[in-house]
């Protein structure tokens, strides 16, 4: 409107508003997951109310179906709660959601759709497909990578000599753990799964690598990253490849811990399939080496790549590209550390 005290001009003429709009903040409990919890549970109600005539004619004094009647009551006590009020309903999950995946409660009603997903499985699926069922998708990304790289060894004519597989327990945490031995001519490459590798001198200092891979004395770490390349964080690959040890005497020294350190993430159709730097000279050296249509012109694969990536840091096969190869081979016995990235595209279901 105008007026002579305004404070905005158009035209010579002063005007002031009426209103302002502002945005403000309001905590809500009407959240996705919130939404999805709200859905299964009432999925659950709808479930047992479809089963209550089965239930019925069997004897009430059975100790699951007394189970199941508390369900019922504990669900719609949980449903009547004034903190579902203000939630909506979401059909679909969000399987991305950190939330669902990682917090305790939630994690555990997520653990239960997904299960009930799987009953009509058959018989002989059950196992695998329930044990995949409990798995994250970032830990799903670090299996596929993993079938992969055993791919890659026996492509380069390495046969399985051992392999073991096992669920470690420690305080408070409990995780996979696999190795795997492959022989040719009596050259031995072992690459573990999560292996625990000592770092520093105290006995807190721990890592767990994706995968390490060795060779002789020559050592080079997988990290599978379950995101594209632009958002994988230095410092957590760089982590893999030196530690700081302190002595005694509060000096303290680097500890080599592998030789390089490659990022397995999402490949984006524009990343190159491998890029490969030093990490000696990280922020004075150009990019060594990037290849998008080294292996195959046409579709370069992610058994190529990692191919090239183990027969250059670990064997002495006959790699693409050899003059590229046979200057970062000179780098390494030159005790240089390099830091890289595979992009792997999704597998096509």
């Amino acid at each position: 409107m105008k007026n002579q005290n305004g404070f905005i001009k158009v035209n010579n003429q002063n005007y002031c508003p009426t209103s302002v709009f502002q945005y403000e903040l309001e905590e809500s409990f009407n959240t996705l997951e919130n939404r999805y919890i709200k859905n299964l549970l009432c999925h659950l109600i709808e479930i047992i109310e479809k089963n209550k005539i089965l239930r019925e004619t069997k004897d009430n004094r059975n100790r699951e179906i007394k189970e199941i009647d508390d369900l019922y009551d504990t669900i719609k006590l949980t449903l009547g709660h004034t903190f579902f009020n203000e939630v909506g309903i979401i059909n679909k999950p969000p399987l991305n959601s950190q939330v669902l995946m990682k917090q305790t409660g939630y994690r555990e009603l997520f653990i239960v759709d997904r299960l009930m997903r799987v009953i009509l499985v058959p018989t002989f699926m059950n196992e695998i497909d329930m044990y995949m069922s409990l798995k994250r998708m970032d830990v799903l990304w670090e299996l596929y990578v993993f079938s992969e790289i055993i791919k890659a060894i026996k492509a380069l004519k390495y046969k399985i000599k051992e392999s073991s597989w096992d669920e470690i327990f420690e305080k408070d945490d409990s995780y996979d753990y696999a190795q795997f031995v492959f022989d040719k001519v009596n050259n031995e490459v072992k690459i573990s799964y999560q292996e625990t590798i000592k770092v520093g001198r105290s006995a807190e200092g721990k890592l767990r690598p994706d995968f390490l891979l060795k060779c002789d004395n020559r050592k080079i770490v997988i990290d599978a990253k379950y995101m594209i390349k632009e958002n994988v964080n230095t410092g957590d690959l760089s982590k893999y490849l030196t530690s700081i040890v302190k002595s005694k005497e509060d000096s303290s020294e680097t500890e080599k811990l592998s030789d390089a350190v490659f990022a397995a993430c999402l490949r984006d159709t524009k990343d190159y399939r491998i890029e490969i730097k030093s990490f000696t000279h990280l922020f004075n050296d150009n990019l060594l080496f990037n290849d998008n249509h080294l292996f195959n012109e046409n579709h370069p694969s992610t058994r190529d790549a990692l191919k090239y990536i183990i027969s250059l840091f670990l064997l002495d096969e006959v790699i693409p590209n050899q003059d590229c190869g046979n200057r970062i081979r000179q780098r390494i016995r030159q005790k240089e550390q390099f830091i890289g990235y595979i992009t792997i595209s999704l597998p096509k279901i």
